[in-house]
């Protein structure tokens, strides 16, 4: 079983490869298509409904997962980009990162505000807020898309 906790929302998954959710959710990050508070776990359906769940991370206000078949899938508040759908409008109910088609994610990551995942071939991809260069992309700029994150393979 794993769990991941951040400000009042509360992530669960275990062997069932279930997801529950419960807590604050102004912004969506329960995943119930509502910004209705949770006070009682309840399970994240809509597009992982039959999906088989290997890993979760919330950020501040936001949530992810990432499926067997190596998709991402995020819901919840946006404003920084960092769901990684092009835009910084709030995601009320799971939703795939469609950037990262035809890529397998084995673990996501989630900041204050910037999501950092990777793949099965070792690649760093990095979105959201950047105004520290948290992002590792060499700027200070925000990413609203997944951007892969070169490193220096000799340091």
């Amino acid at each position: 079983m794993e769990d991941h906790m951040e400000e009042e929302l509360f992530l669960l998954y275990g062997k069932s490869v279930k997801v529950f959710a419960w807590g604050y959710n102004n912004s969506g990050q329960v995943g119930s298509g509502s910004t209705a508070n949770q006070p009682i776990p309840r399970r994240v359906t809509g597009c992982l409904q039959n999906k088989v769940v290997v890993n979760i991370a919330c950020g501040q206000m936001c949530s992810m997962a990432v499926v067997n078949t190596g998709e991402v899938y995020v819901w919840g508040y946006n404003g920084n980009g960092q769901l990684g759908l092009g835009s910084s409008g709030n995601q009320p109910t799971p939703c795939r990162v469609a950037a990262l088609q035809g890529i397998r994610v084995q673990r996501v990551a989630c900041g204050y505000a910037h999501t950092l995942v990777l793949t099965d071939e070792g690649q760093v991809y990095a979105w959201g807020a950047n105004s520290y260069g948290q992002l590792g992309t060499g700027n200070k700029s925000n990413q609203s898309y997944p951007t892969p994150v070169v490193v220096e393979k000799d340091r």
